[in-house]
């Protein structure tokens, strides 16, 4: 979603370990990122890749727990939502997964739950191309790290005539069960060095520098 940033600073220069930040080392304990004791065999759980053309999109939904995608890929997410928890009892209702990744930059950088179904009414304005983006859902974070995507390019896209690598996803593109497993636990059990954390005080400073522009006019 939205339009390429012209900041990137993860790959522009190396940064110290996000939890060498005191507010980030609260942060992650806060949250909960990046769960030493997760199911990986989630049963009626489905897996969606999204893809995100800046990352400044991604940290505003670290901050806020909220997403928004394009029409065409929150009607698909919205639908999928709802097929897992309509009509079902609480102990059976499945769960939504979602992978993200920014275009371009090589690697995924998180999972997230997704908590609701799409609200149409609200449409937020936190996003670095404002009023382009209908709706929102709300999210959960669960991993914030970067995993490379030489890590994942042996899993197939099985639900897709092309079966290509699962780093070639699209925006919104289902995984079939296996895959999304698969990615699950390399992401559970890869030690990153780097995450979206590590600019997290660079993204407040730049809000805020927005937010003093607009009072001063």
């Amino acid at each position: 979603m939205a339009l390429p940033s012209s900041h990137t600073p993860r790959n522009s220069s190396p940064r110290p370990d996000p939890r060498q930040d005191p507010a980030v080392s609260q942060l992650i304990q806060a949250k909960g990122y990046n769960p030493t004791s997760i199911d990986l065999n989630p049963a009626n759980t489905r897996f969606f890749v999204i893809k995100s053309y800046t990352e400044d999109d991604v940290q505003r939904s670290l901050k806020y727990e909220i997403w928004a995608s394009t029409e065409k890929g929150n009607a698909r997410l919205d639908k999928a939502f709802r097929e897992s928890i309509e009509g079902k009892e609480e102990s059976q209702r499945g769960r939504i997964l979602l992978f993200f990744s920014v275009n371009a930059s090589g690697h995924f950088c998180g999972m997230a739950e997704m908590l609701t179904p799409l609200d149409y009414s609200s449409s937020s304005n936190i996003w670095a191309q404002e009023g382009k983006w209908k709706g929102t859902f709300k999210v959960k974070w669960i991993f914030v790290k970067d995993v490379p995507n030489n890590r994942m390019r042996h899993i197939r896209l099985t639900n897709t005539p092309e079966c290509k690598p699962v780093t070639q996803s699209r925006d919104t593109q289902e995984l079939p069960q296996e895959a999304g497993k698969e990615v699950m636990k390399i992401m559970a059990e890869y030690t990153s060095s780097t995450s979206l954390l590590q600019d997290w005080l660079f993204y407040e400073e730049q809000a805020a520098a927005r937010r003093q522009q607009e009072v001063g006019g």
